[in-house]
């Protein structure tokens, strides 16, 4: 019967961590959604002005290419920021542990 339990809660364990696998994909795909929903919100109003004919006009066009373009920039760079102040933090959180044993 202990092999049984056993068993049994590595089983609900395993679960849970697929579990956990799914949510930070759901979670990934609406980080990336809400960010292209972004782009799309800022680019769209920014760039797009005659609606008086079904075309895009080059005007248009290049302005929506340059402005896509800018707000990826953008965000790999806050991204890496983000990055390396967390490396930061967490090397000066390492020192401080190995200095006094705790955090």
């Amino acid at each position: 019967t202990k092999l049984i339990l056993l068993d049994s809660l590595l089983q609900e364990v395993s679960e849970i961590k697929m579990g956990e696998a799914e949510m930070d994909q759901i979670r990934t795909f609406k980080d990336f959604m809400a960010n292209y929903n972004k782009l799309s919100e800022i680019c769209f109003s920014d760039c797009v002005w005659d609606f008086t004919t079904r075309k895009v006009t080059n005007k248009e066009s290049n302005c929506s290419l340059n402005c896509a373009e800018k707000y990826l920039k953008m965000n790999q760079r806050i991204s890496t920021r983000f990055q390396e102040f967390q490396m930061t933090a967490n090397e000066n959180a390492m020192a401080q542990i190995s200095k006094t044993g705790r955090l």
